[in-house]
């Protein structure tokens, strides 16, 4: 994980030195992905599912998260996702929606993070995220880091 982590930083760095004419990250995409959950020693598995539109160097859209852990627990995400494409491959973005815990209690959802182009439809993406209950603040939140592939069409 912590291998996976450097690659990304340097070949975002790297991105960061090329073009600064912006990619188009308009249309579906679906992906997998792992990580840690909760106090960052559950491991977990996910899949998301999305659709981005594009205007100038703004990405928005809206995608689907849903993650297994360790632990038997499952959460389900609706998301609302705001990008800035700050150079060729490269987006930055932030997140935020609503979901479920095993299908019993409602949660809230932030995050950022950010993508680079492997190829023309496939990335390498990677999140922080917050968690909890609705009607509860960032204090306790539960954190989240997730990294995988996404592929575009």
């Amino acid at each position: 994980m912590k291998r996976l982590v450097a690659t990304t930083i340097v070949a975002a760095g790297l991105a960061l030195g090329t073009s600064a004419q912006a990619q188009d990250w308009s249309g579906g995409y679906v992906g997998a992905y792992g990580g840690s959950a909760y106090t960052m020693t559950s491991p977990m598995v996910g899949v998301i599912a999305g659709y981005s539109m594009q205007s100038g160097s703004f990405v928005y859209g809206g995608e689907v998260d849903a993650f297994y852990t360790s632990l038997g627990d499952w959460e389900v995400f609706a998301k609302g996702r705001l990008g800035y494409a700050i150079a060729d491959p490269v987006l930055i973005h932030a997140t935020a929606g609503l979901g479920t815990f095993n299908g019993t209690t409602t949660l809230w959802s932030l995050g950022l993070g950010g993508e680079i182009k492997l190829t023309d439809n496939l990335s390498l993406r990677g999140d922080g995220e917050l968690h909890n209950t609705i009607g509860s603040g960032l204090t306790g939140s539960a954190p989240f880091l997730k990294a995988g592939l996404v592929w575009r069409f």
